[in-house]
């Protein structure tokens, strides 16, 4: 499972950042550093990172702006934040407003940051797996068992179809209770 994960590790103490690596290296996690909001920036569009360790106090910028960033550009990564600073505010900042997994008060062990790293990648997976699985529901529920497959039927599912990715306002009408909801929902799903 490791060795298929990349962390970005963000710190501008060098030896700091150098120890993440090495102790994330020897459990088998691809680790790639930065020293500033801007290389952590670039680091990211050279690949894929499936978790981040964040500083809060970077040269360049603060940590909580870096973890939006991060989030923003794949929702996917799960950023751990990391401080010398801790405070009740800044903790609950990064978590709900910023979207960070975890925040970590330094010093702190390296078995801890090891066991929320793989905590943080497995809800990563449980995520990912939840929205494949309710895409599937939606496409396997919509498409057979509420609105059913007479032939009537089959005809408006290729009509939603063809008109879903169009950026323009449907209206559906008809009488109570033949559908109009179920194929509202049907076209909001695709």
């Amino acid at each position: 499972m490791k060795r298929n994960h990349s962390i970005l590790v963000v710190d501008d103490e060098k030896t700091i950042a150098d120890g993440l690596r090495l102790t994330l290296e020897s459990e088998g996690y691809g680790v790639r550093t930065a020293g500033s909001v801007r290389e952590a920036l670039t680091a990211v569009l050279q690949g894929d990172s499936h978790a981040a360790v964040v500083d809060l106090m970077l040269p360049d910028g603060d940590g909580l702006h870096l973890t939006r960033e991060l989030k923003r550009r794949d929702p996917a990564i799960e950023v751990i934040v990391i401080t010398a600073y801790g405070s009740v505010r800044k903790a609950m900042e990064a978590t709900k407003g910023a979207g960070a997994f975890h925040v970590l008060e330094k010093p702190f062990d390296p078995d801890e940051l090891l066991g929320l790293i793989e905590n943080a990648l497995e809800h990563r997976k449980l995520v990912g797996e939840n929205a494949d699985l309710k895409r599937r529901l939606v496409e396997q529920v919509t498409e057979t068992e509420i609105l059913g497959s007479a032939p009537g039927i089959q005809r408006v599912l290729e009509t939603v179809a063809a008109v879903a990715d169009a950026d323009a306002n449907i209206l559906i009408v008809g009488e109570s209770g033949t559908g109009k909801e179920l194929l509202a929902n049907a076209l909001h799903e695709r």
